[in-house]
């Protein structure tokens, strides 16, 4: 067993951008520290798992004004990437770095390469100048850096626990062998400063959210937007439900595209952040709940969020943020209202008896979508909770919370292998250079 603090640790910390080209652009920062500043870096070669490649390949980068993908992470880590800040690497990024980025592209000096097999999160980045070469690699988590090489010599070893090609990491590990009940008995060990915590990833991922709602984005998808200006309009009803979904469309259409602000991550996902955090916050804040019992319910829906992951995997075929961050706002919001552990598991199961099969199809501006959903549907699956609605144990709901995660973890692993592959081609295939 661990702590709340571990977990919080772990499982609940800033990133910036979208995780998956984030991972990259650590990789190759850290790679970038072991050679000489002197010398240029001639190529980069980035070697990423299929999960990683699907959730970068048509993302927005923070700081290159909508420019997209794997390769824009790579190059502008390339230049101007900090490793000490985690999946924050290219905060310190400036405009005027950019042009540098953009002729690393133009000059064909990144590679990325798509790996087939191995874990589900791997990045390996190779960089080269004209007389060294260096090779960081990232495995299990988007912040695992287990190697790192420089002229053939190992700097930096760790054991990932790779020896099984399925693992999905120590800690995943650990969440995986407790029950949903143990896991949520953490939140008794909550203490100030897990709260003053948990208010910081509220106020990251409000501003982003705030930001979303007033700025027209450079993609032309402004749903939660657009959904504010209709309830103005009277289009639609002031209800907090589609004021809840507004906000997390915002903040996840500005994070898809790619604004340099930073966001609360949950289960290793910046969208599972916005989706755990922000309608928890928000019915809190219209109920008048104390500062404490909003971080309380975020924090059941944290540990909801990471118990969901942990069975799921990290990159699924289905969409993570969907299933399991909606899964970890609907206990939350039940557990705010009012209800207990029996409630905040029917309104657990309900949600994935209703949006198991969203399919993933990469990062990118319709996630703001399936968010939005997601968010209207927590809220709705809580209220049904607490008057006593319950599915019984028929179709993919089994008769514990973990069966029924379980039903759902084995149709996306085995039963969509081909459904993700498929997507991977259709993405390949339409990859362009995002950057011009």
């Amino acid at each position: 067993m661990f702590s709340l603090k571990t977990f919080l640790q772990h499982e609940v910390k800033p990133a910036l951008g979208c995780t998956e080209p984030g991972a990259i652009a650590l990789a190759v920062a850290r790679a970038a520290q072991e050679l000489p500043r002197d010398e240029e870096i001639s190529f980069a070669r980035v070697t990423v798992s299929e999960g990683i490649y699907k959730n970068g390949v048509a993302v927005g980068i923070p700081g290159v004004k909508g420019a997209r993908g794997n390769a824009v992470a790579a190059a502008l880590a390339m230049t101007c990437g900090q490793a000490e800040y985690g999946l924050q690497a290219l905060k310190d990024c400036k405009p005027a770095d950019v042009p540098a980025a953009l002729e690393h592209l133009r000059q064909e000096r990144v590679e990325i390469i798509r790996r087939m097999d191995g874990p589900e999160i791997y990045v390996e980045a190779s960089l080269f100048t004209p007389h060294h070469q260096a090779t960081c690699i990232i495995e299990q988590e988007h912040t695992a850096i287990t190697r790192v090489v420089r002229d053939d010599k190992v700097v930096f070893e760790k054991n990932a626990s790779t020896s099984n090609k399925k693992s999905k990491g120590t800690f995943l590990s650990l969440i995986r062998a407790l029950s949903y009940k143990q896991l949520l008995e953490l939140v008794e060990e909550m203490d100030s400063q897990d709260v003053s915590y948990i208010w910081d990833g509220i106020r990251m991922n409000r501003a982003i959210a705030e930001y979303g709602l007033k700025q027209k984005a450079n993609n032309g998808l402004d749903s939660g937007r657009i959904m504010q200006t209709m309830i103005a309009e009277r289009v639609l009803k002031n209800d907090l439900g589609y004021r809840v979904r507004g906000y997390c469309s915002a903040a996840v259409s500005a994070r898809m595209t790619g604004i340099q602000m930073p966001v609360m991550s949950s289960a290793g996902s910046g969208n599972s952040g916005i989706l755990t955090i922000l309608p928890i916050a928000m019915v809190g804040e219209k109920r008048r709940n104390t500062d404490e019992q909003i971080a309380e319910a975020i924090v059941i829906g944290h540990l909801t969020t990471s118990f969901v992951r942990a069975r799921l995997g990290r990159l699924a075929p289905i969409c993570g943020s969907v299933v399991a961050a909606g899964s970890g706002a609907a206990a939350g919001l039940t557990h705010l209202l009012g209800g207990g552990l029996e409630q905040a598991t029917q309104a657990v199961k309900m949600m994935l008896a209703n949006l198991a099969g969203v399919l993933c199809d990469g990062a990118k501006a319709t996630c703001s979508l399936k968010a939005g959903t997601a968010a209207l549907e927590a809220y709705l699956v809580a209220l049904f909770a607490l008057k006593g609605q319950n599915v019984s144990n028929e179709g993919i709901v089994g008769a514990s919370i973990e069966e029924t995660i379980d039903n759902v973890a084995r149709i996306s692993q085995q039963g969509m292998k081909d459904v993700d592959k498929v997507v991977l081609e259709v993405l390949q295939e339409r990859a362009r250079d995002n950057y011009t």
